[in-house]
């Protein structure tokens, strides 16, 4: 099922790409939409919206996701713009 874009659109600093999460994967971009790629996998859980930032140096990309409800939580990742993951 597609669930569209999920997250805000993270733009790198030098204003060349922008990432984003939609159908549970993180993705980037260049800002005219060519070379589009999947930097993660979906999640198996279901988060009810993530929030995606760029570091300064565009050397890596943050992942927040949300989960609401009575029992509140945060996951967070880091990657770099290739895709490793770094921390979680």
């Amino acid at each position: 099922t597609n669930q569209g874009i999920r997250s805000n659109l993270a733009f790198s600093s030098d204003g060349g790409q922008v990432s984003f999460v939609q159908n549970r994967s993180l993705y980037k971009t260049n800002i005219d939409g060519t070379g589009l790629i999947q930097l993660t996998p979906a999640a198996s859980e279901t988060y009810e919206f993530s929030s995606v930032e760029w570091s300064p140096d565009r050397q890596k990309i943050a992942r927040i996701d949300y989960t609401l409800g009575e029992t509140q939580t945060q996951r967070i990742s880091i990657v770099q713009p290739d895709g490793k993951l770094l921390a979680q």
